[in-house]
């Protein structure tokens, strides 16, 4: 079982568009595995852990919650932070992802800043699987 929390202010009001659920609905659904529920919340730390907490017993102890949204580089990007503290966990700057988007945005053209912004992006919770897209940082 699976289930997806979509975080995001700008998703609920509708200025950006949830590409992501039907994309991971088809690739579940393509390996046998049930996508039971898709919740869609605010960027709210409480709001994040209580349901993140609540799909995490409705999946069970071998199922998947998948996150999605809430993490740019502006204020109001709480997605790890919330998530860290639901699941007890601190956050610390992951640096093989730092080392990445060191290279990522030497790569541009102009080169571009690793400013304090895009460091916060790739300060995640302790002991994280991180799952990484080719030829991007992320």
């Amino acid at each position: 079982k699976a289930a997806l929390l979509i975080i995001g202010d700008e998703v609920l009001k509708g200025t950006v568009e949830d590409k992501n659920t039907p994309w991971l609905a088809k690739k579940l659904y393509s390996r046998g595995v049930d996508l039971v529920r898709v919740e869609v919340v605010p960027d709210d730390k409480k709001d994040v852990g209580d349901t993140l907490a609540r799909l995490r017993a409705e999946v069970g102890p071998t199922g998947m919650v998948f996150t999605s949204g809430g993490i740019g580089p502006t204020h109001d990007d709480i997605t790890y932070e919330a998530i860290a503290e639901a699941s007890g966990r601190k956050l610390e700057v992951h640096e093989p992802t730092l080392a990445l988007m060191r290279k990522f945005y030497a790569a541009k053209d102009p080169p571009q800043e690793l400013n304090e912004q895009r460091i916060r992006m790739a300060t995640l919770p302790s002991d994280c699987e991180v799952l990484y897209t080719e030829g991007l940082w992320v």
